[in-house]
């Protein structure tokens, strides 16, 4: 969820936020089912770094680079 990935990049950066919730805009979706099983399924896909561990270095490549 966008609530988790709040959480991830937050903790990655090493500081303490809280979400602001705004109303809705036009054009803003509702509600995402984004799913890797159909990759999984269909291809053999698996991811090999995990979502925190890519946020992780993520952000370590923009600090590295003045970002």
């Amino acid at each position: 969820s966008i609530n988790e990935l709040f959480r991830v990049i937050a903790r990655a950066l090493g500081v303490s936020l809280n979400p602001v919730y705004r109303p809705p805009r036009p054009g803003d979706v509702k509600a995402s089912y984004a799913s890797i099983e159909r990759a999984r399924a269909v291809l053999g896909w698996s991811p090999r770094t995990s979502l925190e561990e890519g946020i992780r270095r993520t952000v370590e490549w923009f600090l590295e680079w003045g970002a």
